[in-house]
């Protein structure tokens, strides 16, 4: 895919700018092509489309990127809600233990523990099925000062059996009358790209927390994800992922509720190997959705070790054809994930 970089005037969910540049757009009808297979499921796929147009409110929604800031949002900005999740997965799968979450035990463990006598009230936002509180616990804080968010059944069964306490609420819900005791640290992995209402989100942090506190968060990375797109692999595709944050974006929504960017980085710990495997897949899954292609008649083939054996020789014969793209994932600026350290802004650092 190539942008189309059309001028266009929308209100950028950051710096509030009005001048932006269309990169594309999308139709309910491909949105939901994403996620479901029409041919294959064409009762929840009819579903599915109907909801997105309700939630856009119209059939189709740009991808907007900010002439000032460089944020990149779906506009229409809604996120999904829990009806949009449960027709488009029939399963999240978990990943184990990643790079941003060895960031931050990294940083509480320098940043935060040497100053902080009293055990750590920690919230995370998103927590899947608890693969970060398992590799914090007992060493940060016990379990009992520990609370997370998570929507799915599967994920709140495996937080609340290690002892800690889970909602199926969004934080601006759960806390918009008070708490009894505020955090120390808070932590959302892959859950910022998926939210709307922003300024709302970043109020809500700095309502909950104490006057020392950190706040850690990682994204995916927007170099990689324009890789991805203008490779012709798969889109970031509203309204699952809605927003694509980079440091600046970060620094000026941090600014304007009072958090400090203490620390960016790229995941430059991840291999090659891991980012070219994700292009290839990305790459097949893209000519999947496309009707009359061979990848799509791959997926209703009804032998599972034929349609598996089929897949693999798509996967390698449209890798072949893009071997000058897998090159330049060999550069570290399209690692797939960023992280970021927030803490609580003073008087100088405010004015940074």
């Amino acid at each position: 895919m190539k942008y189309e970089l059309v001028p266009v005037r929308t209100r950028c969910p950051i710096c509030e700018q009005q001048e932006g540049e269309r990169l594309y757009s999308v139709s309910s009808s491909e949105a939901a092509s994403h996620f479901i297979s029409e041919a294959k499921n064409p009762g929840r796929y009819q579903r599915l489309k109907e909801h997105i147009e309700r939630l856009w409110n119209c059939e189709s929604c740009d991808i907007v990127q900010c002439c000032d800031c460089g944020f990149c949002y779906a506009w229409p900005f809604r996120s999904g809600d829990a009806i949009f999740y449960n027709l488009a997965y029939d399963f999240i799968g978990y990943p184990l233990w990643k790079w941003e979450h060895q960031e931050t035990l990294d940083s509480i463990r320098n940043d935060v523990l040497p100053s902080h006598p009293e055990p750590l009230r920690i919230l995370e936002i998103g927590a899947g099925d608890g693969a970060f509180v398992k590799g914090i616990t007992p060493e940060v804080t016990s379990s009992n000062n520990i609370v997370c968010t998570e929507y799915t059944a599967f994920g709140i069964e495996h937080i609340r059996r290690l002892g800690v306490t889970c909602y199926d609420k969004d934080i601006r819900d759960l806390f918009s009358n008070g708490f009894e005791e505020p955090f120390d640290i808070v932590c959302m992995f892959q859950v910022l790209e998926h939210q709307d209402r922003l300024d709302e989100l970043f109020e809500t942090f700095t309502r909950i927390c104490t006057k020392n506190a950190h706040l850690y968060i990682s994204v995916p990375n927007q170099k990689f994800i324009e890789f991805i797109e203008t490779n012709d692999a798969l889109l970031d595709m509203p309204p699952n992922h809605i927003g694509r944050w980079n440091s600046t974006c970060f620094k000026a929504m941090g600014q304007r509720h009072g958090w400090y960017l203490s620390a960016h980085k790229v995941g430059t710990s991840e291999s090659f190997i891991s980012r070219a495997r994700k292009f290839a897949v990305y790459l097949y899954m893209r000519q999947s959705q496309r009707h009359g292609t061979l990848a799509s008649s791959v997926l209703r083939l009804r032998n599972n070790k034929l349609r598996v054996l089929a897949q693999a020789a798509l996967v390698a014969s449209h890798s072949i054809s893009k071997i000058p793209a897998f090159c330049r994932l060999l550069s570290g600026n399209y690692a797939s994930s960023q992280w970021v350290h927030f803490t609580v802004a003073d008087r100088n650092q405010a004015r940074a």
